[in-house]
């Protein structure tokens, strides 16, 4: 099952927004990735919007990657550290994804820099895949 994210703070689904050449844009996003909402024609982020076509996008990736051995592992190493099992416990590893990644938007009118935190490779992956979606639509 598919949710849709929700609009970026201060907009309200179903209402229009104004923007300077006086064209409507609704909240009826095709993407959205932080606080960036995107429509077929438009950009909509919390201090502007602007046409999506021409528009600039970057990202930068802050996340950490590591590798550790969990806790528990360490534990039942140590207890059976006589028996040669106990060894077997320290090849345990965990991947431990923290950080967060910048999207920015460069509009012409607006620049606009949303941060999206990441917990897990899935969630950087969905967000890298968001993005290259984004760019896509904005050549």
């Amino acid at each position: 099952m598919s949710m849709t994210p929700p609009p970026p703070r201060g907009v309200v689904p179903g209402r229009f927004e104004a923007i300077a050449d006086g064209a409507p844009a609704t909240a009826a996003y095709l993407h959205a990735i932080g606080d960036i909402g995107i429509t077929r024609t438009l950009v909509v982020t919390p201090v502007g919007t602007c046409a999506l076509r021409g528009s600039n996008w970057a990202l930068v990736d802050h996340t950490e990657v590591r590798r550790i051995v969990p806790l528990w592992a360490k534990v039942c190493a140590a207890v059976l550290i006589v028996a040669v099992v106990g060894a077997v416990f320290l090849m345990v590893r965990r991947t431990e994804v923290s950080g967060h990644i910048e999207i920015t938007v460069d509009g012409g009118c607006i620049t606009f820099t949303t941060r999206v935190p990441i917990t897990s490779p899935e969630a950087r992956d969905a967000v890298e895949h968001e993005f290259d979606a984004i760019r896509r639509l904005a050549e």
